[in-house]
């Protein structure tokens, strides 16, 4: 049967404006919580839009303020928002809807306080299985004498224990295995932190979300807290930089590392990198860009001086790369960012530049700037300011439309 000619026109139009719409959502990026200068926990969330390379807060607050907290976009794009440091240690949560820029606190709380801990999105697109969809949340309780980790369900609002970690950890890193074409696709691993002895780790281990257990996994070359894991585009996993020490009876850390190394899910070892970082660095970020290369930002160094200077990790090479061959100087040359930073956020936008924005400054001042580092020019450029100085702030990509 055919459509009646006005019926035709007004379905193309249609289409078309579908068409237009879908294809011209684009992500903004959400930073959610931290601290400010006057250690304030912030219940504030805002957005950075890549259009006009502004931020703007949300008009509604979370239930608290959250600091060192996780930010997990979820597959119905909503935010799930979980633990951090408020007045306590918080078990709470809530979701953040971008589309109507709503927060509300999730049915269940955590069945365990936590602060620096994980949120891993089991993407259904690479986890199979009841699980699929679900957040597996891991460490962070509080110095407890267990390892405990949990399981997010959208479907529910609610929270799930599943089997604890093989070691208690904070500050660890979670990664999702993905694109390897092995057997480990699916896998979260977790690396390094420190336990409820103030011990810094070098251990790793794997979580299986069909037996819903974790396993050793053997060690990484070295110990490592305030690290970054960062997923390259062949599968494997580049480990970087953090602190190998701390003080149980002071909280002092030891000098920053400047080494690095890979996880190969294929073969379940981690081996050291060809080359070193250009800097020692802890607290710092680092991201994947377009090219399959890593963009590695800011953090302390081994004088526990804030740095301003990046580099770019190669995985055709193995080795590292300064943006800048010296950050010197002010202003400092465009190769290296326009401050100093560490605990600040770095998120690759669709466009393939990087946000960088808030973190703490080389004179320890907690800094509401932020910077556009650009992969084309290899330059750093600021861009319009957050509302509020953060530090220990998450961040992750949103759709707005």
């Amino acid at each position: 049967m055919k459509l009646h000619q006005s019926g035709l026109r007004f379905f193309l139009i249609f289409f078309s404006l579908f068409l237009i719409t879908s294809c011209s959502q684009s992500h903004d990026v959400a930073v959610v919580g931290g601290s400010d200068n006057n250690e304030k926990m912030l219940n504030t969330i805002e957005i950075f839009d890549p259009t006009t390379n502004m931020f703007s807060l949300v008009p509604t607050t979370m239930s608290t303020g959250r600091m060192t907290a996780t930010a997990t976009l979820l597959t119905n794009d909503t935010v799930l928002i979980t633990g951090g440091q408020g007045s306590g240690t918080l078990n709470s949560a809530e979701i953040y809807q971008p589309l109507h820029n709503t927060i509300t606190l999730t049915i269940g709380t955590m069945n365990h306080v936590r602060v620096a801990h994980t949120a891993t999105l089991l993407d259904p697109a690479v986890v199979s299985g009841s699980l699929a969809g679900q957040v597996l949340i891991a460490g962070g309780d509080a110095f407890s004498s267990q390892g405990t980790a949990e399981l997010f369900n959208p479907s529910t609002n609610t929270f799930i224990n599943t089997g604890n970690m093989e070691v208690p950890r904070r500050q660890h890193t979670a990664t999702l295995i993905s694109h390897c074409g092995c057997s480990a696709d699916g896998l979260v691993l977790i690396t390094g932190g420190y336990d409820n002895q103030f011990n810094v780790l070098m251990s790793a281990e794997l979580y299986n979300p069909t037996t819903k257990t974790f396993t050793p996994v053997g060690n990484m070359t070295s110990p490592r807290f305030r690290h970054t894991a960062t997923l390259l585009n062949d599968g494997t996993i580049l480990i970087a930089g953090g602190a190998s020490q701390m003080s149980a009876k002071t909280g002092d850390i030891n000098p920053a590392l400047n080494t690095a190394e890979i996880f190969d899910p294929k073969t379940k070892k981690f081996t050291a990198t060809k080359g070193v970082m250009s800097a020692y660095r802890e607290a710092h970020a680092a991201s994947l860009l377009q090219d399959g290369t890593v963009l590695i930002t800011g953090g302390q160094d081994n004088h526990f001086l804030i740095q301003n200077n990046a580099e770019i990790y190669h995985p055709s090479t193995g080795v590292f790369t300064p943006t800048a061959s010296s950050c010197a100087g002010a202003p400092p040359p465009k190769g290296c960012m326009t401050s100093g930073r560490d605990f600040h956020i770095s998120q690759t936008l669709d466009d393939g530049r990087v946000l960088i924005a808030g973190g703490v400054n080389s004179q320890f001042v907690t800094i509401a700037t932020a910077e556009l580092y650009d992969p084309a020019t290899k330059t750093f450029t600021q861009t319009g300011n957050m509302s509020t100085a953060r530090n220990g702030a998450a961040a992750c990509l949103i759709l707005r439309g």
